[in-house]
């Protein structure tokens, strides 16, 4: 209890904490005691530095000695503690309790002693006894309003307007944001703004801030999950990293040992050359030898031979010696049959090294770019290149393409190559293409490319028209012969009239023309009509229905 009574201390008047203010650094005084040190402050002199102005007026903390500048307001511009001054409250509420109760005086009484109080107005901060409240407190008219309460002693929490100190707050300045008292809002700053009842904006306030909280929970909850999922993503970036690691250590492992069994290799394939230059120069060496051997015997019997004084004797030797000498004089060349050089005798490493140099984790693909200026279009087909958008490695292309007037893609294709061929298309259509580059890092798509069907060739039909025309010129020139019968004996239709043919494809846009040559006829006429116009003089009905277009 010592310790918290200590807390509850204020430490300039060493009382319990009466109406207790918050200074910037956290700390609190009572607030008559802060105004004395507010007082004390600003009858000191400004400190002026040299070549400057005089600096604001600094307060020390009494308990942390931090300065902070004098609030222009004085004491009445620091916020107040509430929360401290309920605790002291209840406290005190406490050792009142513990200790004997002590009866509160009526305030209005005009008895001496005053008579024991039986209520306590929070709003007019009086306590009245039963007498006083019925003649000067009447719970009707404006006073039904007021906060009756069990007589007290303590402090009433009620909180002073800043402007006016002998004045209770009793409103909220909306525009400012601040609580005011009634003179505030008659002739203070605060006239011309609105303002509100301070149980409308309580209630206001706390339905906003109750409000704010609920959100700041649930956006709590979402920032938890977030959490969570950041430090399952570290988490799983650390067991990625650690088995990108220990492939690249297996990988440096099995490239190790295919360096180790080629070292072997390349060593087995060394020696065997050396063998063989030694067993070949050890036979020349034998050979060299043995006759070096031969030289070096017959010199010395040659020289014992100078050596004889005898005629008789030299003459008798000299024969055999000069067969030896002279079996000597034509010696082989003396060439060796191998050298010291070794044909496998330097490694080519220098692309190894490079590419060991150069070696690092496969990326994805670069966007591979369709090749519009190399694409090309037929009545029912289109060819579709493109190029690798890098250098990349690309293990295979996907193909997909549509209608450019449709949202879904037709038809999955896996090539190697770069380019493909899109066949039985429709006529004079509009596809749009798109491919994409894969390998196992990924794919990279590009961006659709719009390619167009050519429109078919016109021509004339040979079913469908009467059988006095003839269709010649691969089928681009009709000659109407009323002597002349059609060679495409039963191709014919008899619903036509006589000089009338089709056309193989609709024509539906455009400006078309054809030749026609008259000569010889004096009397002739020509038109063109769509399919649903009567094909016979004589019969205004349709037959049949026929496909759009028109009809020469």
């Amino acid at each position: 209890m010592e310790s918290l009574v200590e807390e509850l201390t204020c430490p300039v008047c060493l009382e319990l904490y009466e109406q207790p203010v918050l200074l910037p650094c956290a700390h609190s005084l009572c607030k008559k005691c802060a105004g004395d040190v507010l007082a004390e402050a600003a009858r000191k002199p400004p400190q002026q530095a040299a070549g400057q102005g005089a600096a604001p007026k600094q307060v020390q903390c009494p308990s942390c000695r931090h300065e902070f500048q004098l609030p222009e307001l004085g004491v009445e511009g620091l916020r107040r503690n509430t929360t401290l001054q309920n605790i002291v409250d209840r406290y005190r509420e406490a050792k009142n309790t513990a200790a004997a109760p002590k009866a509160v005086p009526c305030q209005m009484c005009d008895l001496e002693p005053p008579a024991e109080a039986v209520k306590t107005c929070l709003v007019c901060d009086t306590s009245y006894c039963e007498a006083c409240l019925s003649k000067y407190h009447p719970m009707r008219a404006g006073l039904a309003r007021h906060t009756l309460t069990e007589p007290s002693a303590a402090a009433p929490k009620v909180l002073m307007c800043a402007e006016h100190v002998q004045e209770k707050v009793t409103m909220y300045c909306e525009a400012d944001g601040c609580l005011i008292c009634s003179i505030c809002k008659l002739v203070g700053k605060h006239k011309d703004h609105e303002v509100a009842a301070l149980s409308d904006t309580f209630q206001r306030k706390k339905d906003s801030i109750g409000g704010r909280v609920a959100g700041l929970i649930q956006q709590n909850a979402e920032v938890e999950c977030f959490v969570d999922k950041i430090q399952g993503t570290m988490t799983q970036t650390q067991e990625n990293c650690a088995g990108i690691k220990r492939s690249v250590d297996a990988f440096a492992d099995k490239l190790a040992f295919a360096i180790a069994k080629r070292k072997s290799e390349l060593h087995t394939k060394v020696e065997e050359e050396r063998n063989q230059k030694l067993g070949t120069l050890g036979q020349q060496l034998d050979q060299w030898a043995d006759t070096g051997t031969g030289i070096t015997a017959a010199i010395a019997e040659a020289e014992t031979l100078l050596n004889e004084e005898d005629p008789i004797a030299f003459l008798q030797a000299s024969r055999m010696v000069e067969d030896r000498l002279a079996a000597f004089a034509h010696l082989n060349e003396r060439k060796l049959k191998t050298t010291d050089q070794f044909t496998n005798s330097t490694v080519a490493v220098s692309d190894l090294e490079q590419k060991i140099s150069s070696l690092s984790f496969l990326q994805v693909p670069e966007v591979p770019i369709i090749l519009t200026g190399q694409c090309t279009a037929g009545r029912d087909y289109i060819t579709v290149s493109w190029a690798a958008g890098g250098n990349t490695p690309v293990d295979q292309y996907s193909f997909w393409y549509r209608k450019a007037n449709q949202s879904d893609w037709q038809g999955t294709f896996f090539t190697s190559n770069t380019s493909i061929i899109l066949k039985s298309l429709e006529e004079n259509t509009a596809y749009a293409a798109v491919v994409a580059a894969t390998n196992a890092a990924g794919n990279a798509m590009s961006q659709p490319v719009d390619i167009k069907t050519k429109r078919g060739a016109l021509q004339f039909a040979l079913c469908g028209s009467s059988e006095s025309m003839v269709i010649t010129n691969k089928c681009m020139s009709a000659t109407y012969s009323k002597d002349v019968r059609s060679t495409y004996n039963g191709r014919h239709n008899q619903e036509f009239n006589e000089g009338v043919v089709t056309t193989n494809v609709v024509i539906d846009k455009g400006r078309h023309y054809w030749e026609v040559n008259v000569q010889g006829s004096s009397d002739f006429g020509l038109g063109v009509a769509v399919t649903r116009h009567p094909r016979s003089e004589s019969d205004r009905n349709v037959r049949r229905p026929r496909p759009r277009g028109y009809v020469v």
